[in-house]
């Protein structure tokens, strides 16, 4: 399979050692990345270690969220928000599957507003 970029508009680095451009792109956003994920998965796959890497060589700031479940729950998703404002967060990054990723999207829509979850 052939390597390239996709962008409409969101793009999606794919193929063998594009894990290198994540650094630079969450750089864009800010200085401090609230990473999602959960399970030991991206720590024995080596995933964990290269996204610090990548993170630490644009001198980012990484603050975990590991509450993560299938069918996130609503007071998962609050503390995610709480723990994402208090660190001042500036941008989001989920690895892993579905479940990381609809928690992800969940606590970057409540984000901004100043209402529970749940609401």
């Amino acid at each position: 399979m052939e390597q390239f970029i996709y962008d409409i508009p969101t793009k999606v680095y794919f193929g063998k050692d594009k894990l290198c451009y994540l650094g630079k792109v969450l750089s864009e956003y800010g200085t401090k990345v609230f990473m999602i994920f959960n399970g030991d998965y991206i720590k024995t796959s080596g995933i964990y270690d290269l996204v610090y890497k990548e993170c630490n060589d644009q001198h980012l700031k990484i603050v975990e969220f590991t509450q993560v479940s299938p069918n996130p729950r609503h007071t998962d998703i609050q503390d995610g928000v709480n723990l994402c404002r208090k660190e001042k967060c500036d941008v989001i990054l989920a690895i892993g599957g579905g479940s990381a990723i609809d928690s992800a999207k969940a606590i970057a829509s409540c984000f901004y507003i100043d209402a529970p979850v749940w609401d």
